[in-house]
């Protein structure tokens, strides 16, 4: 009996060991998967499935969120050409090289391409800045620029910067304010913002045309409400939007859902291009609504040496006429830093690659290799 009562006492006190047990580590369960999210980037969290869907081409916007197509007929006198680049970064070995042989011997060889142009827009990958710039190190990822290089943009052609990307609060909202500064006084034009919170959009006037620039940054905030309104409150002041999204994950040469579900969103509120930047390499394309989304343009000046991938990008040229919007696809190649604009044997396969990997009728797709292309209004 006495043994008994020892054996029911023991196995009472392994019971309550056990579900304390139970309870302690459940209790514990949802803290370990908060710190485990919270180990992951914004931008994995914002394209965790890179998945390409192909089926896009019959997908259809609910009627409300669609807005009419402009009508550009008359609003044209002459062709308007606007000039997109991806990532510009001007710190680094890219500075060393500037201070060493100057601006024009960095833009030498793609100084043609930025002339006669109605507007020139890069991504601007840093702050300029009165700052010290970090010791010079690969792995130094704030980065602010020289002032005396954007009056050189300007003599260049350079007409327009987004400033919504992960880098433009590098040296604090103090460098955001010297950097709008500095291009104010050369009267260059700048657009987005690292929070998406102000100074989203600029209006240019081209005689009675009007262009939109809208930035969005998704690294700070995947978000995308404060840019849709933004696109919504202007789409009938402007006659063309473009809206250039910082998103995607670094090296991915493929787009992620993620990218493609904001990009619909963009279009279905009234923008009529979408061209993106941040992940370093180039990207495919797709037609959406008959509108173009250049996922990413890769890299147009970078110090980014360690692969193929990153040192080609591409340049796109919209040229606006009444009938007609043409799209030109200029293949780029950085070598020892300096971007060449590649002749027809070299860009041949990275067009027939983008092409092939592009969401878009045959039709297009044909046009694409062919380095361009051309959407009827």
């Amino acid at each position: 009996m006495k043994k008994s009562k020892i054996y029911l006492l023991i196995f009472s006190l392994l019971l309550v060991i056990s579900l304390g047990c139970a309870i302690l580590y459940y209790s514990q369960k949802p803290i370990n998967n908060r710190s485990n999210n919270a180990i992951l980037s914004v931008e994995e969290k914002a394209n965790s499935d890179i998945v390409l869907d192909t089926s896009s081409q019959d997908k259809k916007s609910k009627q409300e969120s669609n807005p009419q197509p402009k009508d550009l007929d008359n609003k044209i006198d002459k062709p308007i050409n606007i000039l997109s680049f991806g990532d510009m970064m001007l710190d680094r070995y890219v500075r060393r090289f500037i201070d060493n042989k100057g601006v024009n011997a960095l833009f030498a060889n793609i100084t043609p391409l930025l002339k006669d142009k109605d507007m020139v827009v890069a991504n601007l990958e840093g702050s300029i800045t009165n700052f010290t710039p970090k010791p010079l190190d690969p792995d130094n990822v704030s980065f602010t620029f020289d002032p005396q290089i954007v009056p050189e943009l300007k003599k260049l052609g350079f007409t327009h910067f987004s400033l919504a990307n992960n880098h433009s609060l590098d040296f604090g909202a103090e460098g955001v304010r010297q950097t709008k500064e500095l291009l104010d006084k050369e009267n260059l034009k700048y657009f987005g913002d690292y929070k998406n919170q102000a100074s989203l959009s600029y209006i240019e006037s081209i005689g009675n045309f009007k262009v939109a620039l809208i930035g969005y940054h998704e690294l700070f905030d995947p978000d995308t409400t404060s840019v849709i309104n933004e696109i919504k409150n202007i789409r009938d002041k402007t006659d063309f939007i473009i809206v250039y999204p910082h998103w995607g994950i670094e090296y991915q040469t493929q787009f992620s859902k993620g990218q493609q579900i904001k990009a619909y969103q963009f279009i279905d509120a009234g923008a009529d291009t979408v061209i993106g930047a941040h992940p370093h390499v180039i990207q495919p394309i797709e037609i959406y609504q008959n509108k173009p989304i250049f996922y990413s343009l890769g890299n147009f000046i970078f110090d980014q040496t360690f692969s193929k991938n990153t040192q080609q990008g591409l340049a796109v040229n919209i040229k606006l006429e009444n009938k007609n919007i043409n799209y030109e696809i200029i293949t780029l190649e950085s070598k020892n830093l300096i971007p060449y604009i590649l002749d027809n044997s070299v860009r041949e396969p990275i067009l027939s690659n983008i092409a092939n990997h592009s969401t878009v009728s045959e039709e297009v797709k044909s046009q694409i290799k062919s380095g361009y292309f051309n959407l009827n209004k």
